[in-house]
């Protein structure tokens, strides 16, 4: 009521935009309510300039179709309601193409691996649906009450570091980095400096990824690094020698975290180069970087190519294993031990018929994997085999994102809440909490009704504030019970529909 209030004061006095914690989340925690409508009213003009831009962009093409927005659960809003709520749009990206994995393939009961770049994407569909974070979406240190997908997201995609650490062992990721063979398409003096490198030295390069502009003041050592990089990129050891330092003398923080240099280094993408298996930029320069690598370790070129797509493959193994016992047992990573629940599944991963193991150890998972995203094909088959299930990698994979967005519904979720007045050890009435009102009962039963008609009342109203027709609300009760005394119960209704694209 006195959001309400202020609202509309606020409005009559300074004509700006005004959001309300209680139109985004009904969660009675004063902190996350807080955060996300702080979060949501500082994403408000980032969200407008957006959506001009996107606008300008159909003028100028000719396309006068009208726009939709993608929110993070996986459904569609107009841009108006975009517009009001922005922070609904976070992890949008993610969930379309889970969408799309699933519109391709038809499976309604699945999991979605989705591999990009920066990160692999892992998502449970069961009976259609994707399953979402009703705790709420981090952003960073604050928990919001923005729903979204349920996502498990790993540091690991086709443009992941491949390196060996100071013991000479391989390691993969989590950090990104330019492929080489990116940057030897792109820079023809690339690959003579990767020639003159000799055996010693890890092959890695910097190089400018922007402009300094609007940097504010510079360092000497700065200013000369971006003179040098500014010619083309370089080895570390060809930067410090141009600027008469030694490699440990270079400061590269500041400029890396402005995003004004970034790094090249091996990558999947390069091992795929050199397996044949893609072959985009340049093979011959991948190569050439990878052969230094293997003569440091000791192996071939096919040994070394090898190890790198078994790392792959086991970590999205361990993962895909790790998010299945975790929706399956709630809580049991609650209090760490995944490196322990990692090594223990790694046994799976690693062992093959009789090699005199001790305790023998094999997993399995009964969802289909659904693959989207370029690297898929190469990783995932294999992954299923191993898990011992299929994979399906639809025809149009690198695209399901598309897909997903363009196939969209409508779906809101609204939960009313119902908790029980104590008097002492005597439960003296009920009291239910919805995201516009609250109502006090006698009975129980009473306040599950109201509680039930509440829900789907507003959830059906949310959906037609975003465009919906058709729409259709499932409503479902769960009760907590302690010793047969009813803790709460969360009433969550489900509004469902067709984006309607046109008035």
């Amino acid at each position: 009521e006195f959001e309400k209030q202020a609202k509309a004061v606020i409005t009559e006095t300074v004509k700006k935009p005004v959001v309300c914690a209680h139109e985004i989340l009904g969660d009675l925690n004063f902190l996350k309510r807080a955060a996300t409508v702080l979060l949501n009213v500082r994403l408000i003009p980032i969200m407008e300039r957006f959506i001009i831009a996107v606008e300008h962009s159909l003028a100028a093409k000719g396309i006068q179709a009208p726009l939709a927005i993608m929110r993070g659960d996986g459904s569609l809003m107009s841009k108006e309601f975009a517009q009001e709520r922005p922070l609904e749009t976070l992890l949008s990206g993610p969930a379309a193409s889970v969408v799309g994995g699933t519109r391709l393939t038809g499976r309604g009961n699945c999991i979605v691996v989705d591999m990009g770049g920066t990160t692999s994407d892992l998502a449970v569909v069961s009976g259609g649906r994707m399953k979402l974070a009703y705790g709420g979406l981090k952003v960073g240190q604050w928990l919001t009450g923005t729903k979204s997908i349920r996502l498990h997201t790993i540091g690991l995609g086709g443009d992941s570091a491949v390196r060996l650490d100071s013991h000479g062992a391989l390691t993969l990721g989590p950090d990104r980095v330019a492929p080489i063979s990116w940057l030897a398409a792109h820079h023809s003096d690339v690959l003579p400096q990767i020639e003159a490198l000799g055996d010693k030295t890890q092959p890695g390069f910097l190089y400018l990824l922007r402009s300094q502009d609007g940097l504010g003041e510079l360092t000497q050592q700065e200013t000369q690094i971006l003179d040098v990089l500014s010619r083309g990129p370089q080895t570390l050891r060809n930067l410090a020698r141009e600027l008469g330092l030694s490699i440990f003398d270079l400061r590269l923080q500041r400029l890396q975290q402005w995003d004004v240099l970034a790094e090249s280094r091996l990558t999947p993408t390069d091992f795929m180069h050199i397996a044949g298996v893609y072959e985009a930029f340049s093979p011959k320069a991948a190569r050439a970087a990878a052969e230094i690598m293997a003569g440091q370790m000791g192996s071939t070129l096919d040994e070394l190519v090898t190890h790198v797509f078994s790392l792959v493959q086991e970590k999205l193994y361990l993962n895909i294993l790790t998010m299945l016992l975790d929706e399956e047992n709630p809580g049991l990573l609650q209090n760490g031990g995944v490196e322990v629940l990692h090594e223990l599944l790694r046994l799976g991963f690693r062992q093959s018929g009789s090699n005199g193991a001790l305790v023998r150890c094999q997993y399995s998972a009964a969802p289909e994997l659904v693959g989207i995203g370029a690297p898929v094909h190469v990783f995932l088959p294999a992954v299923a085999d191993k898990l011992g299930t299929t994979c399906l990698i639809p025809e149009h994979a690198a695209v399901a994102n598309a897909v997903g967005t363009i196939t969209g519904s409508v779906s809101v979720h609204v939960e009313v809440r119902i908790e029980p007045v104590l008097d002492g050890q005597v439960v003296d009435g009920y009291v239910c909490f919805a995201p516009d009102s609250r109502q006090e009962f006698n009975e129980y039963a009473e306040a599950l009704a109201w509680a039930r008609q509440e829900a789907g009342a507003a959830a059906a109203r949310a959906a037609k504030q975003r465009h919906a027709m058709d729409v259709q609300v499932f409503v479902e009760t769960d009760e907590r019970v302690h010793r047969e005394v009813l803790l709460d119960t969360a009433v969550t209704a489900q509004a469902v529909g067709a984006y309607s694209w046109f008035e």
